[in-house]
């Protein structure tokens, strides 16, 4: 009897250990750590998640020493009461996952994309996404229209300002704008929120609850995931959409089948250039039809459903770019290059590597277990496909240098997390304890890497971050003539959506000519003012070395921001002046449009 209980007893301790280590990482994570400095020693915690893998050790051996046989009973007796606690898990997961995106996420118009769609929203709002720009044909310089857009906007073939990007993100902003001035900025939170919903709803059907949470909380704490879900941008919406529309397409109703084909139809919307992904939400809808009628009906309620979507794009590219096969983006032919392949390979699956850790790779053992068994559903081959084809739409695509470059394959990554949550739960085997254990255990192990990842780059400081754009365009509204010209680029789409002021794009100016421009809009008494990143600058004096107004600059700006890296220098003759250190704003409020942002009032004195 002493013999039996001392497992029982050991167990019991193992477990006690297990919970004060969990309530260790809970309080580092929540506190975010503690050092302590006692002469030469010194003590620090701030590592949460290595603390969470601590605390699964003992835990796991107080399994296998003495709760196995009790935990496999249980398990099985209450499988439908675990049924309905997966499904709570992915809703707490949903709105946990809104929360973080909405209380960190940016609420800026920053750079050139975040700029360019919720400037592009209020545009749609307007019912005018034209801008007229037919004054820029009396400026003297070379390519004087092209100068005076912002990112994110380019010259139409009849000579108006249009958006470069696709409609169905603006839409879907133009819509919040209607409620809040926020509203633009939670298109991406609730749109992160209803993936990891989505990525839960997919699994469930096809490889179980257990499996399908386990993907959820991974999507939930994806690092490329979380970081775009909190920006103004198209990638996460993209990929809801279509992991919605593969959801609701599992069992091909009709109702299914209309409700796949319309957010399939949002999703191209979003991203034309993913059009070819439309055959997999309707495949899913079909591998469970079983006459040729059945077929022909499902076929022509998806397309009912999805094609209106094509069309709107078509009608948007004719209307703002002269043919309906043409994009915001021009020819991007020249960005798809065989040579990019060999690239793409080698950094994609390092980014996830990096990002996701070793772990994140299982779904390739799913191979294994398809050829073990010879018996696969064909929903997930379908969805395996999917996933497929997101890598291959962008395999032979122009390489860029960045982990976060992982934007565009978001569409694949709740894909890649349900391989491998089946991949682990099919490895265990049939014991419902050991899968129990192996998904929690790879639950722990993935999680702690990604959230370590988002923790060491600092990604839920994005929001503070993209505000450096805010900072110096409310200081121009505020102390600038309101028909002055700001020479700009970087910052060039938020200084047009904040202030109203006409922007010069010095990348897009003539490097003959910024001399001679200046003195053009000074004497029609504009104004002029140079923005620029500390990194830009160098190259603004590279590109116009030699010219007279470089000697502005020496007198230093008028005002930075971030410590020195955004700079505000006035091109107007007179003295330096001290520069004013723009604070950080650390307010959450949702600064709206300008009412000048379409026609900024120095067009009056170029016209």
């Amino acid at each position: 009897m002493v013999s039996q209980n001392r497992p029982h007893r050991f167990a019991r301790a193992l477990l006690l250990a297990s919970g004060a280590l969990l309530v260790w990482a809970a309080a580092v994570a929540i506190t975010g750590g503690f050092r302590i400095e006692w002469g030469s020693i010194r003590i620090s915690s701030r590592n949460a998640s290595r603390i969470f893998l601590i605390a699964a050790l003992p835990a796991t051996l107080a399994w296998r020493l003495a709760y196995r046989d009790r935990l496999e009973r249980w398990l099985r007796s209450n499988a439908a009461w675990l049924q309905a606690a997966a499904l709570l898990t992915a809703v707490v997961l949903t709105v946990g996952t809104l929360t973080v995106d909405v209380l960190y996420g940016s609420r800026t118009a920053a750079a050139s994309d975040a700029s360019g769609y919720v400037s592009q929203s209020a545009l749609w709002a307007w019912r005018a996404p034209k801008i007229d720009q037919q004054f820029a044909a009396t400026l003297p310089w070379p390519g004087a229209s092209d100068s005076l857009t912002p990112l994110g906007y380019r010259i139409g073939p009849d000579g108006s300002m249009v958006p470069t990007y696709a409609p169905g993100v603006p839409w879907l902003m133009a819509l919040g704008r209607a409620v809040t001035a926020c509203g633009p900025y939670l298109v991406g939170p609730i749109c992160g929120a209803l993936l990891v919903l989505f990525t839960f709803q997919l699994g469930r059907p096809l490889i179980g609850a257990g499996p399908a949470v386990v993907a959820a909380a991974l999507v939930a704490c994806s690092p490329v995931v979380v970081f775009m879900a909190m920006l103004p941008m198209a990638d996460v919406p993209a990929a809801t959409f279509w992991i919605g529309a593969l959801a609701v397409a599992v069992g091909g109703s009709p109702a299914r089948t209309i409700g796949a084909g319309l957010l399939t139809a949002v999703a191209i919307l979003i991203r034309p250039n993913l059009v070819p992904l439309a055959v997999f939400p309707w495949l899913m809808v079909m591998v469970r039809a079983d006459t040729w009628r059945d077929r022909i009906t499902r076929t022509a309620l998806f397309a009912a459903a999805s094609l209106p979507g094509a069309l709107a794009v078509a009608w948007v590219n004719a209307t703002l770019y002269g043919s309906p096969l043409t994009s915001g983006y021009g020819d991007i032919g020249p960005g798809f290059r065989l040579a990019h392949a060999a690239a793409n390979i080698r950094l994609y699956p390092a980014w996830w590597l990096e990002s996701q850790g070793p772990f994140a790779f299982f779904f390739v053992v799913i191979l294994w277990h398809w050829i073990r068994r010879r018996s696969i559903k064909p929903e997930v081959l379908v969805l395996a496909g999917f996933g497929l084809s997101v890598g291959l739409l962008y395999l032979f695509y122009l390489p860029f240098d960045a982990w976060w470059y992982l934007r565009f394959v978001v569409p694949a990554v709740p894909v890649a997390f349900l391989l491998c949550a089946d991949a682990v739960a099919l490895t265990a085997g049939s014991t419902a304890t050991v899968r129990f254990v192996a998904l929690s255990a790879f639950t722990m192990v993935t999680a702690a890497h990604a959230t370590r990842f988002i923790d060491t780059r600092d990604l839920l400081d994005i929001g503070t971050g993209e505000r450096r754009y805010l900072e110096p365009a409310l200081h121009i509204a505020a102390t600038t003539p309101p028909d002055a010209v700001i020479l700009s680029m970087q910052h060039s789409g938020s200084v047009r959506y904040y202030t109203g002021r006409l922007i010069l794009r010095w990348d897009a100016l003539d490097p003959a000519w910024l001399d001679r421009a200046v003195a053009f809009l000074r004497g029609r008494g504009i104004a002029t003012y140079l923005l620029v990143e500390d990194w830009e600058e160098e190259r603004v004096r590279t590109r116009f070395s030699g010219q007279a107004t470089l000697g502005d600059l020496s007198r230093g700006p008028i005002a930075t921001a971030r410590a020195g890296h955004v700079r505000l220098y006035s091109l107007q003759p007179g003295q330096g002046q001290p520069a004013v250190e723009l604070p950080i704003t650390p307010d959450r409020v949702c600064h709206d449009i300008s009412p000048d942002f379409r026609a900024p009032r120095a067009i009056l004195k170029l016209q």
